[in-house]
């Protein structure tokens, strides 16, 4: 039903043109233009933001909590300089274990290199007592030939009755002590021989042990320059030179460097003298953007001034909003003056052609006064795939005459004249001084009464009293 009645008013809002609505007694003063040559451009609108070039989002890289904020909004920044400091205790006292951690691992290799130190003194007492045996061995084995030879002899002696029976007996206790000798010495060389491969054993493993004690020197001392350099982290720095645009935090807050998504604590911009601004550009549309083209944008806060860049890049990665695709075009803007500030929105306009033409403002092919026929595309004389319109002009009489044109492209204030009886200077009719001043209000059917209708064009400013976009608004007042 909502759209049932639009429908219907805006037919009456129509009729109520075409026919004049209610008509003055007194002649209509005009506001005039004239016919001019000048630029026609067509390009591609965009919309987007201004974007601060190089940003750097700083966040700290150990948890604690903010004990300084050295820096504010706006303050230039250098890099290494200090901006905030986390409280130091619990990485100071991570330092002081890891300290304490290197001196017990030091400790640990003198002992384990005093270890290797005896297991060598007891290897060298080994080998030598070990030579030494082997030397009682040598001389054992030439006293057991002794007493073998001596009891030989002996045995004889005896068998010729030269000896007695107790000195045969006497020679093979000798005999006997000396094999006993023997092999008491080799089985002392035998002990010797598994003590010493077992001090060898020990000494590898006191040789383990100290290259284990390195080893913990080394993990220690890691341990000691990672908490060395979480306590150094608790200074947070400025990675470069530029200036604060954002600061996140206050004194006293919790920091989780760790958390998934970690705390920002301040961004910086680079250089706030050059800035980007990113417009986001219909898929449709997106293959007609290149590098180079002339890309021009306004912003709300100077609606009077107009900034002209290039396109520097066509981002290749789309962005899906709602099942629309865009692409982001990148342009850099020079802003010497710090005129521009990040985060403002940039309305835009990518400049494919611009052609220096025959042309009239758009708000003389609007203007029509009441009663006016219709012009349509048999009336005009068409070329060049133009459309049908008509313009309005005073003779010497001020009676107003009709000229339809065949008109071309627009920019959204100028329209191009592909042909018509219209040249350069004369004077076309674009509305009259009583719309400028105070718009009356129309008796159109549907509305209230008192209701005012107002329209203007693209780059007309609204009427006075009322607030509202150029751009061919119409504007319904209910109400003085």
């Amino acid at each position: 039903m909502a759209g049932i009645g639009a429908l219907a008013l805006a037919a009456a809002v129509a009729a109520a043109l075409a026919f004049g609505g209610t008509e003055s007694a007194a002649a209509p003063e005009y506001r005039t233009a004239n016919v001019d040559r000048g630029p026609i451009v067509t390009g591609i609108p965009a919309s987007g933001t201004i974007s601060a070039i190089g940003t750097v989002n700083i966040m700290a890289q150990v948890s604690g909590q903010l004990s300084e904020v050295n820096v504010d909004y706006n303050a230039p920044v250098t890099a290494g300089m200090q901006v905030a400091r986390l409280d130091p205790e619990a990485c100071q006292n991570r330092v002081s274990q890891a300290e304490a951690d290197l001196t017990m691992a030091r400790a640990k290799l003198v002992s384990a290199d005093a270890t290797v130190e005896r297991a060598r003194t007891d290897i060298r007492s080994s080998e030598s007592t070990l030579v030494s045996l082997r030397a009682q061995l040598a001389n054992a084995q030439l006293a057991l030939d002794a007493a073998a030879r001596d009891l030989g002899r002996q045995s004889e002696l005896f068998a010729r009755n030269v000896l007695a029976q107790v000195a045969v007996r006497d020679a093979e206790t000798k005999l006997y002590q000396a094999r006993t000798h023997v092999d008491q010495t080799n089985a002392n060389i035998t002990g010797q021989q598994a003590t010493l491969d077992g001090r060898r054993s020990s000494l590898i493993m006191a040789q383990a042990g100290v290259d284990s004690a390195k080893a913990t020197i080394l993990q220690r001392q890691a341990a000691l320059s990672e908490a060395k350099a979480e306590l150094e982290r608790t200074i947070i720095r400025a990675p470069s030179d530029g200036v604060v645009i954002a600061r996140n935090v206050e004194v006293g807050q919790s920091i989780n460097a760790n958390a998934t998504q970690p705390v920002v604590l301040f961004t910086t911009a680079k250089d706030l003298a050059r800035m980007e601004v990113l417009v986001s550009v219909d898929e449709s549309d997106i293959g007609k953007v290149q590098n180079g083209q002339p890309l021009t944008f306004t912003v709300s806060s100077y609606p009077g001034r107009t900034f002209a860049v290039r396109v520097s890049q066509v981002r290749l990665a789309a962005k899906t909003v709602q099942n629309v695709v865009t692409y982001t075009v990148v342009a850099t803007v020079d802003n010497s003056d710090l005129s521009l500030l990040p985060g403002m929105s940039a309305s835009g306009n990518i400049v494919l052609a611009q052609r220096n033409v025959l042309r009239v403002p758009n708000t003389a092919l609007r203007f029509a006064p009441p009663g006016a026929p219709a012009v349509t595309n048999a009336q005009a004389p068409l070329q060049n795939g133009g459309r049908a319109g008509r313009v309005f002009l005073q003779d010497e009489t001020g009676k107003l005459q009709m000229v339809a044109l065949a008109v071309g492209t627009t920019d959204g204030r100028f329209t191009e004249v592909l042909a018509g009886n219209i040249d350069v200077g004369q004077t076309l009719i674009v509305g009259t001084t009583a719309d400028a001043a105070a718009p009356t209000g129309l008796n159109i059917p549907g509305l209230p009464p008192g209701a005012q209708m107002i329209t203007f064009g693209p780059g007309d400013a609204p009427p006075p009293g009322f607030a509202g976009p150029g751009g061919g608004a119409l504007v319904i007042r209910v109400g003085a």
